[in-house]
């Protein structure tokens, strides 16, 4: 009886949806308006939310990007810097007078003093009252005259820029730098040498003492012999005129020479160092005073005298004295 009872209801219950739904009739559709509008909505959330990742994302980058140039910077901070170290080129032997020098590493106007150091780029100038000798090294010696400007470029070469500077290359002590020596007219280039350049201003000269010298210019190389000088000038015309060894011109670069260290050499030595700085030759006036000056062995120093003084003041405590002396020659007797 229970069970008819419970069909007969839910038939009854089925029948009123069907007339409720005949009665409020079939779902009408949205307005397109309204459908536009959800889905511009619905778009416009979608797009606020990408953006919003976009943000998140690029900031995210940016944070890192910056924890990275951080991380470089400090390393970078970190990192011991290392300067290249000038190139030296001479060290200077010998003051006389007043000179300066400027560069990188020295201020400008700054003194020379012996056992300094020039280095590629620095610029030496001297007094009218200066001159100094330096040490290339090598068997190489430069001397810079009074009143002059010299730069040093590179290793072997350097530049005069007024005034003029000597080059010794002794072969006779196995000389093996080579030089370049630029004007504002042409280069000079040494052979085994002595050799002048003087800045005339308006030309050049090149006096050689010993050996020879080539100078070129705009590709035009001329040659230089010992006792001869050259005067060359702007347009490369070359003019020659003899020149001694033992000429006055030379008198400055023997003022300051490099210092010639006579402890526990032999005489015949050091009269040869002092025959070639002061242009004149060495003679013996005996065979028995040429063995003394060569079993003659020296002591002390002359660090402080130039050649012709050293030359007086060592003969003065041997036995050998001057017979005879001109411009070319020195006599040498035990009489």
């Amino acid at each position: 009886m229970s069970g008819r009872r419970s069909n007969e209801e839910s038939q009854v219950h089925e029948a009123g949806l069907e007339e409720l739904l005949r009665e409020v009739g079939s779902r009408s559709t949205p307005p397109s308006e309204v459908t536009r509008e959800v889905y511009e909505g619905v778009r416009a959330e979608w797009r606020d939310v990408v953006a919003g990742r976009k943000r998140r994302r690029r900031t995210w980058l940016l944070a890192s990007a910056a924890s990275v140039i951080l991380a470089l910077g400090v390393a970078l901070f970190m990192t011991p810097r290392f300067e290249q170290t000038p190139t030296a080129l001479a060290s200077v032997v010998r003051v006389v007078g007043e000179a300066t020098r400027s560069s990188s590493a020295v201020r400008m106007g700054a003194a020379f003093a012996v056992g300094d150091t020039m280095y590629a780029g620095d610029e030496m100038l001297t007094t009218e009252t200066g001159g100094v000798s330096l040490d290339l090294g090598r068997g190489l010696s430069v001397r810079v005259d009074r009143d002059s400007r010299v730069r040093f470029v590179e290793p072997g070469r350097i530049e005069l820029l007024r005034g003029a500077l000597y080059v010794d290359a002794n072969p006779g002590t196995g000389a093996t730098a080579d030089l370049v020596v630029d004007t504002h007219i042409g280069s000079v280039r040494h052979h085994g040498t002595q050799y002048e350049v003087r800045d005339l201003g308006d030309a050049l000269r090149i006096s050689v003492r010993e050996g020879r010298v080539t100078f070129t210019d705009r590709g035009v190389t001329h040659g230089g012999a010992a006792g001869e000088q050259l005067f060359v000038r702007p347009d490369g015309s070359v003019a020659r005129e003899p020149t001694p060894p033992g000429d006055a011109r030379w008198d400055w670069a023997v003022r300051i020479a490099p210092p010639f260290e006579i402890a526990n050499q032999p005489l015949s030595v050091f009269l040869a160092w002092a025959a070639r700085e002061t242009g004149c030759s060495i003679e013996f006036a005996s065979q028995k005073a040429q063995q003394a000056a060569e079993t003659t062995i020296l002591r002390g120093s002359i660090a402080d005298l130039d050649p012709e003084a050293a030359l007086d003041a060592v003969l003065a405590t041997t036995d050998l004295h001057i017979a005879h002396r001109d411009a070319r020659q020195i006599q040498l007797s035990l009489e």
